[in-house]
């Protein structure tokens, strides 16, 4: 299974190459078909990564990945050959393409915000997530002052 890390470095590589562009977004495997074909064209805004999960930011809304043991991107150049094997989700931009196969998650949730991180099934912010790491104000001693902590990201 990878690792936080390797997620970070996918992220990272796939801003890189999509971020800012629009992109084709295709599903030959057919299981993500709807989710992109309301993408295909879109501007990939950013990609981020927590922890072991993959968002790929769209203003339609965001594509959560987990790899889980089997799942991996395959990168190509264009011009792009006809997809081998169970790909999920292959996106196109202007230098090159990846595919993803084997994923235990590939979803579109239009209600998704990775950089928020909240308590499940509520609107309750626990922290947002800044470039330099994750922030929360909280209060000590039940005074009414308020504290910020800077979590770092690894």
């Amino acid at each position: 299974m990878p690792e936080g890390h390797a997620l970070h470095r996918l992220a990272r590589r796939h801003d890189e190459q999509f971020g800012g562009h629009p992109v084709r977004v295709s599903s030959p495997q057919g299981r993500f078909a709807a989710a992109a074909a309301e993408l295909d064209g879109a501007v990939l805004e950013r990609a981020e990564a927590h922890g072991k999960h993959l968002f790929h930011v769209y203003a339609a809304g965001t594509v959560h990945v987990h790899l889980g043991l089997y799942g991996a991107f395959t990168e190509f150049p264009l011009p792009a050959e006809e997809p081998r094997g169970q790909v999920r989700m292959r996106l196109v931009g202007p230098g090159g393409g990846t595919d993803l196969r084997g994923p235990i998650a590939c979803e579109l949730d239009s209600d998704v915000t990775p950089n928020v991180l909240r308590i499940k099934d509520s609107d309750t912010v626990l922290a947002t997530f800044e470039q330099d790491g994750f922030t929360t104000e909280f209060r000590l001693d039940s005074r009414l002052l308020t504290y910020k902590y800077k979590f770092k990201s690894l």
